[in-house]
């Protein structure tokens, strides 16, 4: 009844279940009351006048959060919404084992209502409006939002909501053939006030995420102070004949922890470094995927034109030499930035079947203007079949990527001529071999199972976490890696091991 059910019951041509049941009270409130009063967040915003309030409440239905105007807006606080008086209601569910356990609800009977209803759902003076909160139609973009910063953000699977809108100067204008609404300016900041508030309360929830987490740094002190008090104690409690040797021991004990503790803040701080850089990357990217490549693109084949005008058959001589460097470079600066924007594809970081042979050559696609300005062959030795395993796309090619760039940085480093990578694979007994080799000056200067330590690299300037990230991706999906200072082509060797699904 339930799932046949308007969630909301405001469809004039739905219909209200209602349980008459004195044995079975508490289905009796299910019934009645839906599943709302079981959520952990509940999100309600307004806006009226183009001006808005909003507030989170707890299960308890103790306000946690309240917010005006000038917290929720995005943009200026000054700015209104031009859109018709609206309010947002949400409700937020976290999903775990753990808190369902005194409920009188089961996780499995709310994730199949959430799997019917989930999603937030528009309604234009009391009637729904489809597309809007239809399963895949997610016009909040509430999935997106969250596998690019899953942490306090809800999906379409772990909640549900509602947008009414008051407009009785039928502000919002439908489309022809009753597909929703035509995305006029009033639509675009509706959908902007439902974001904004969706926005705020993430932000909100993230402050206390984030106290949380420094309350317990606090706590996790205190306790390791104490317990080395304790310890202390015990150790001044022995016999004298003993307790030089504890003493000692416990010395010895805290100068490995300091050793380590100081190692994992370098760890953290290079990881930190790096996903700045990252960052950075990833809007060099964007950007100079757009205008300036082109603007360079555009340009330098209007001064192959107008050279070859003018020159005639002087412009072999005098220009087409540079004139085609500059076209491979922009050609490779596109590869920068469009393998940059790929990586961070946030479909690619789902679980899936890995096909490693599509995987290997739609990388070697991309990066193929970027070697070759590099003189770099690469040769694919790949086995007959398709071998795949379960993990992310996005996981297996840093892999292949990191391995590239790995060859990449020693060429340069050697000066290596004629460069080659091959990379090669071999399927037996369900594992799977991948080898990247190269004919580049190989391991040298450290010990080929350094290479692996974060933090470890003989170049000027490496970061030395390339190899890190493909062994630890590698154990993620159940693989082992290992490394030769010379492989038959001369240069270093990678062996990777992965077990397979099939082939």
């Amino acid at each position: 009844m339930l799932l046949l059910a308007d969630p909301f019951g405001d469809a004039p041509s739905g219909f209200k279940p209602k349980l008459i049941s004195p044995e079975y009270a508490d289905l009796e409130q299910l019934v009645e009351k839906r599943y709302f009063t079981e959520s952990d967040y509940h999100l309600t915003a307004c806006v009226k006048a183009g001006h808005v309030t909003a507030t989170v409440s707890d299960w308890q239905g103790k306000v946690l959060f309240k917010g005006d105007h000038k917290d929720v807006c995005l943009e200026d606080s000054k700015t209104s919404y031009l859109c018709p008086d609206a309010s947002f209601d949400f409700w937020v569910f976290i999903l775990s084992k753990t808190s369902f356990e005194s409920r009188n609800v089961s996780i499995a009977q709310l994730k199949e209502w959430l799997g019917e209803f989930g999603g937030v759902h528009l309604f234009h003076n009391g009637l729904r409006v489809s597309p809007y909160g239809n399963p895949g139609h997610d016009w909040l973009d509430l999935n997106l939002l969250r596998n690019r910063n899953p942490e306090e953000r809800p999906s379409t699977n772990t909640s549900v909501g509602k947008v009414e809108v008051h407009d009785r100067k039928t502000v919002l204008i439908q489309k022809t053939d009753r597909s929703g609404f035509i995305e006029t300016e009033a639509f675009v900041d509706l959908r902007r006030f439902a974001m904004d508030s969706l926005e705020w309360m993430a932000r909100r929830r993230m402050e206390v995420a984030e106290k949380r987490r420094a309350q317990q740094r606090n706590v996790t002190k205190e306790v390791a102070s104490l317990s080395k008090r304790k310890l202390d104690e015990i150790i001044e409690s022995t016999p004298k004949t003993v307790r030089g040797e504890l003493q000692d021991a416990a010395a010895a004990y805290d100068k490995s922890r300091e050793k380590q503790i100081d190692r994992l803040k370098k760890e953290v701080q290079l990881y930190r470094t790096l996903a700045t850089a990252g960052i950075t990357a990833a809007t060099f990217a964007h950007e100079s995927s757009g205008n300036p490549i082109k603007i360079i693109r555009v340009n330098i084949k209007t001064i192959s034109r107008r050279g070859r005008l003018k020159l005639l058959t002087e412009y072999d001589k005098v220009l087409k030499e540079p004139v085609e460097n500059v076209e491979m470079a922009a050609d490779s600066l596109g590869v920068l930035g469009s393998a940059t924007l790929d990586l961070l594809d946030h479909e690619k970081r789902k679980l899936g079947k890995v096909e490693v042979h599509r995987v290997i050559a739609k990388i070697l696609k991309t990066f193929e203007p970027f070697l070759k300005g590099r003189d770099v062959l690469v040769i694919p030795k790949l086995c007959i079949g398709n071998p795949y395993f379960r993990g992310s796309d996005a996981a297996f090619e840093s892999v292949i990527t990191n391995l590239l760039n790995n060859s990449l940085a020693f060429f340069e480093k050697a000066g290596t001529r004629n460069r080659k990578i091959v990379i090669q694979t071999e399927v037996q007994d369900s594992v799977l071999t991948l080898r990247v080799m190269d004919n580049g000056p190989g391991i040298e200067d450290i010990r080929a199972r350094d290479i692996w330590l974060p933090g470890q690299s003989t170049r000027s300037g490496g970061t030395g976490l390339g190899l890190t990230i493909v062994r630890d991706t590698v154990i993620d999906v159940g693989g082992s890696v290992d490394a030769k200072e010379k492989s038959e082509l001369g240069g270093a060797e990678i062996i990777i091991e992965i077990p397979i699904i099939g082939a």
